[in-house]
This record gives C-alpha cells, structure tokens and sequence, in this order.
C-alpha cells in the first residue's frame, strides 16, 4: 500500500515567494489542504517540497497537514528554518546543488552534512538527501553519501 505522497512545487525564488502570501493563502492553500486532508483521514504521509525562499508559508503548509518538508536549506537559511520548523515537521535536507555539490571540496560537503543532521534532527527529525548531476565530482558525491550513512550528532555517540 500507499505510505504517503510527496507533492512538488517551486514557489520561492533565491530571495522571497514568487507571489504575494496573502494571494498563495486565498488561492493554493485551500487547494493544498483539499489534497491533504483526505491522505491525513486515512493515516498517509503528507511530504511538500519547493525551491527557493518559502518561509512565509511554511507556517500555513504546516498548518494544513505537512509531516515532512522538503525546502532549498541554503536559500532560507539553516538556523532561520530550525527556528520556524523546530518539533513541527521532519525536513527532507537538500544538500546545496546550486554551489556547494558541483564546486565545493568533500569536506565542506561532509560539513554540510553534519549541519543539517545537527540543526534538525532532534527538532523534528531530519532525512537526508542531494542532487547528483553529471557536475558533480564523485568525490563529493561519496563524501555526502558516506557522512549521511555514518554521521552521529554528539549526543547520540
């Protein structure tokens, strides 16, 4: 069976909502909800994800039945998302495409790693994930696999 279903739309650019939150409250959350409610009644995962800057929504996707977010870390901000996100929602981290996988070094990558685990896990819980292109070094590649698969937080040890 059916464990839940994982809903994908861009609605932050690199620096805001690409419309007014008021606009995306009277239009699309009555619409997210008369999706969601129906896959919550019956006992399913309801996981979101969307690029860019969305943290004037996330409180109503939230409020609307979200288990598990799935938003561009990076753009928003690791703290600033612990901080609106902590004990309400599992974030699905992304790794940083844009900059970080194709062009950092596997340690910044494996940093990276172990800054999402850290700022999310306990607040929520936290599950983690990358975009691997064909830009991206295998070197960077491994070491983010490698850290997601051995990466204990401090307090876990």
């Amino acid at each position: 069976g059916l464990d839940g279903v994982h809903f994908r739309d861009d609605w932050g650019t690199q620096t805001a909502l690409m419309i007014r939150p008021q606009l995306w409250r009277e239009m699309f959350k009555p619409a997210y909800a008369m999706l969601f409610v129906p896959l919550r009644d019956a006992g399913k995962h309801v996981w979101f994800h969307s690029d860019g800057v969305i943290t004037d929504i996330i409180p109503d996707l939230l409020e609307i039945g979200v288990q598990v977010l799935n938003p561009q870390v990076d753009a928003i901000g690791r703290e600033r998302l612990a901080a609106l996100c902590a004990g309400r929602v599992c974030i699905e981290g992304d790794i940083d495409r844009q900059w970080l996988l194709p062009h950092g070094t596997p340690e910044q990558v494996r940093a990276a790693v172990r800054a999402d685990v850290d700022a999310f896990w306990r607040r929520g819980g936290y599950i983690g994930r990358g975009e691997i292109a064909g830009d991206v070094p295998l070197a960077n590649a491994a070491a983010m696999l490698d850290e997601f698969m051995t990466y204990q937080p401090p307090d876990t040890r």
